[in-house]
């Protein structure tokens, strides 16, 4: 397991090779063009997780519109899987289309939330769902003038989840 527990402002890639779990702890914000990049595209082990936890706040001041990529593997290798577990924080701030998804090559396959979305600007659009068997407990606020979207994989809330804001869900 790596950690991250200070405050830290990145503005390239972090790519988050296969195999270790990656947690924050800290305050993490991508600015510029930043991104989180899950996996290794060179990798050929099969079955192979690399899991990001946030536990602390996470800060999309991106301009990427992929902010948070799972990455695969080239030339019919082995997909991997890639998990993301939100238990603290994660911001949208920045104006703009952003998506937590795979590439073209990739293999995010969840987004966990157990935490707080707070959608304040521009659109978030997760194209996975939850990891099989977990259901998502976290709230999502979306602030007026901003879209949360759910474009893709199945994703099951909580009796305790919400959803709540001014902006638009679609």
């Amino acid at each position: 397991t790596a950690a991250l527990g200070t405050a830290s402002t990145v503005s390239g890639f972090i790519n988050m090779y296969t195999g270790p779990t990656w947690v924050n702890e800290g305050d993490l914000t991508l600015s510029g063009g930043a991104s989180l990049l899950l996996g290794n595209i060179n990798d050929t082990t099969s079955g192979a997780t690399t899991t990001l936890t946030n536990r602390g706040t996470l800060n999309l001041n991106s301009s990427n519109g992929t902010p948070i990529d799972g990455q695969g593997t080239y030339w019919n290798s082995p997909k991997l899987t890639n998990i993301v577990n939100n238990e603290g924080t994660l911001n949208l701030n920045v104006s703009g289309t952003h998506s937590i998804s795979s590439s073209s090559s990739g293999s995010l396959t969840a987004f966990n939330n157990s935490g707080t979305v707070n959608v304040k600007a521009g659109t978030l659009t997760l194209n996975v769902g939850c990891s099989s068997g977990i259901k998502d407990t976290g709230t999502y606020n979306v602030d007026a003038n901003a879209t949360l979207a759910f474009g893709g994989g199945g994703r099951t809330f909580d009796t305790n989840s919400d959803i709540a804001g001014t902006g638009t869900l679609s």
